[in-house]
């Protein structure tokens, strides 16, 4: 949902603006229509889901490769060439 809301993962919740909370909510609403009557999240070809488990994953928006991260505990998925700020907090 942060990659479809074009918010990084690496950002604290508090210190979103305005803006990207509203993209995120957005962006979590049509998630959630899409995924709740399936019961899972779909593969799609333009969602990151549908690529991140490939034997060699590319990002459906930026076409590099695919990266694994745990900020804050969590997994995450992330394209260096797309939005390299989304790499690991240091």
């Amino acid at each position: 949902m942060l990659w479809r809301a074009g918010v990084t993962p690496a950002r604290r919740a508090s210190d979103l603006t305005e803006g990207e909370r509203r993209r995120l909510y957005t962006g979590m609403r049509r998630a959630l229509r899409s995924t709740v009557p399936g019961g899972r999240v779909p593969a799609r070809d333009t969602w990151l889901t549908g690529h991140r488990d490939a034997p060699d994953p590319h990002c459906p928006r930026g076409g590099g490769p695919l990266r694994r991260s745990r900020p804050a505990g969590r997994g995450t998925v992330w394209c260096p060439r797309s939005r390299p700020e989304d790499g690991p907090r240091r």
